[in-house]
């Protein structure tokens, strides 16, 4: 079965901060995306990095992977969960993206 889905916001307000202050992961908030998978309203919670992994490492394509299966997800509302799909560390803090 082929799924199709549609992103209709991506937020983050800074109210919910994924590591608390001080910590060296700070800089790595959670955003908010909601859309529908197959017609129906979804959302999935990810980290900045997560997002930035993905375009730097798939494009596009890695972008919606990850997206696509928060969405499946969140649909699915039982465990375990699919696994997200992981991408290699990068450095994007400032400067020009590379893989680490």
């Amino acid at each position: 079965m082929s799924n199709s889905f549609s992103v209709t916001s991506a937020a983050y307000n800074g109210s919910s901060p994924s590591w608390p202050k001080n910590s060296s992961n700070s800089d790595d908030p959670l955003v908010f995306v909601q859309g529908k998978l197959n017609g129906v309203y979804c959302n999935t919670f990810l980290f900045w990095s997560q997002i930035q992994r993905a375009q730097i490492a798939g494009g596009t394509a890695s972008v919606q992977q990850l997206i696509g299966t928060g969405f499946l997800n969140y649909s699915r509302g039982v465990s375990p969960a699919l696994p997200l799909p992981a991408f290699p560390i990068v450095n994007f803090h400032g400067r020009r993206p590379s893989l680490d």
